[in-house]
């Protein structure tokens, strides 16, 4: 399927099925593939700028770590009795909603 493509600079911003004057014309399968805003289109080839779902899961995952190992010393103070278990509780349920994320997209 032939596209014309709306640039900015060498980002696709948008693309059309009908002719637009001065636009580049690309042939290709399936326009919806298109990654507006992080595709661009250089040396007559649309070259894709956006990260794979797992590289994205993984960074996911390591930022949620990093806020479970950065909240641990709450945990400490829990059990050494500094803190109230409704002192614990917030913080608890937001530890529990962190490793529920990251099991979610492990599994993906």
């Amino acid at each position: 399927m032939k596209i014309y493509l709306l640039l900015d600079n060498k980002l696709i911003t948008g693309y059309s099925l009908h002719v637009i004057s001065g636009a580049p014309e690309v042939d290709i399968a399936d326009p919806s593939i298109i990654k507006l805003g992080l595709d661009t289109f250089e040396g007559g080839h649309i070259v894709s700028h956006a990260k794979p779902q797992s590289q994205i899961n993984y960074e996911r995952i390591v930022e949620l770590k990093k806020l479970l190992n950065d909240s641990d010393y709450v945990c400490l103070k829990h059990a050494d009795g500094e803190l109230t278990d409704e002192e614990y509780a917030t913080v608890k349920a937001q530890r529990h909603a962190w490793r529920e994320e990251i099991r979610q997209l492990e599994e993906e």
